[in-house]
């Protein structure tokens, strides 16, 4: 007989719903030296008001590593970027960066915290009305004013993962770790639409959508936007496959794979026998049920009384015994 003489219990949840990102197979894996590139230019050439965004999962310290953007070229001259999300100096600390073209314009939004490694963690940047901000996980953590509109900077590829040369070559600096669903909009998205959109699949099509790679791409040179506007990115330096390439990796291959919360149940003389996680009043919050039992067993049989905690949100359980009333049993 299994018997479960202790009331703490440790409920485990699937990290992969947890973290929040949208639900897909792969994501695209970075040596630090890997790049996803548009071979045209002249694309992407955002302006005055624009959002970026990804979903990252950093495995090591990348110091001025790319997430999205366009460097300046040469990549080592003043104002050294036009507009990228990256890593500060620490390779920890997220932020954006934006000039105009001009030495001497450089402007970064620098969250004030670094990011957990080895945990999916979103990123958002925007520039409008002036003004630079950084999400992180939805949450705004960091604004600064900008240094004016971007140049056009025709001659810099957009890229992913690292910087990249007008050549297609790598270029200072390469992010170590996953990166999923980046996305550009030609608009300044709300911090209400950053936080709703996060989570969930675009169709590809939703007003202001500049580009959307969710990276769900398992094969292949290319990797694709599913935006009209086809702005499919190559991996590496080349169609051909080469060192540079990022690859594909299984987001379920990334930890941690499961969180844990310990509840206390309330204190009752009976022996806890089982422990059922059930949506019994069907508000979208896993309940729990508890039957239980007298040990050692007695003749005539020993009813006990079955126990049900309501979940009210955030893992906070009530006693709601008047769903199943006086129900007992006798070895559940």
């Amino acid at each position: 007989m299994k018997k479960i003489p202790l009331l703490i219990f440790s409920v485990l949840t699937t990290m992969q719903l947890a973290f929040g990102q949208p639900n897909q197979n792969y994501c695209q894996h970075f040596n630090g030296n890997q790049v996803l590139m548009l071979t045209n230019n002249s694309l992407l050439n955002l302006q005055s008001s624009f959002t970026m965004e990804a979903w990252i999962y950093l495995e090591a310290s990348s110091p001025y590593g790319i997430i999205v953007g366009k460097t300046f070229s040469p990549r080592s001259n003043d104002p050294f970027q036009n507009y990228v999300l990256e890593f500060d100096a620490s390779g920890l600390k997220p932020e954006f960066v934006q000039t105009t073209g001009l030495a001497g314009s450089y402007a970064t939004a620098t969250s004030p915290n670094n990011i957990s490694l080895n945990t999916w963690t979103h990123i958002a940047a925007t520039l409008g009305s002036g003004q630079m901000n950084l999400y992180i996980n939805g949450s705004l953590v960091s604004t600064q004013t900008s240094a004016g509109i971007p140049a056009t900077a025709t001659g810099v590829p957009f890229s992913i993962g690292s910087g990249a040369t007008p050549t297609l070559q790598t270029t200072c600096c390469g992010i170590t770790g996953n990166i999923m669903q980046a996305r550009v909009w030609n608009q300044t998205q709300t911090a209400s639409a950053i936080q709703n959109n996060k989570d969930i699949q675009l169709i590809g099509n939703e007003a202001g959508l500049a580009a959307c790679w969710p990276m769900n791409d398992s094969a292949g040179q290319t990797v694709n936007d599913i935006s009209p506007n086809a702005f499919h990115l190559i991996r590496g330096i080349t169609t051909a496959a080469e060192n540079e390439d990022p690859t594909p990796a299984l987001i379920s291959s990334t930890s941690p794979y499961f969180s844990y919360s310990t509840i206390i149940l309330p204190y009752n003389s009976n022996n806890t026998e089982e422990l059922y996680i059930v949506d019994y009043n069907s508000d979208n919050f896993k309940d729990l049920i508890v039957s239980r039992l007298v040990w050692p067993g007695t003749y005539p049989a020993s009813y006990a009384p079955m126990q049900t905690l309501k979940n009210t949100g955030g893992m906070n359980f009530v006693n709601d015994n008047p769903i199943v009333g006086i129900d007992s049993l006798v070895h559940p």
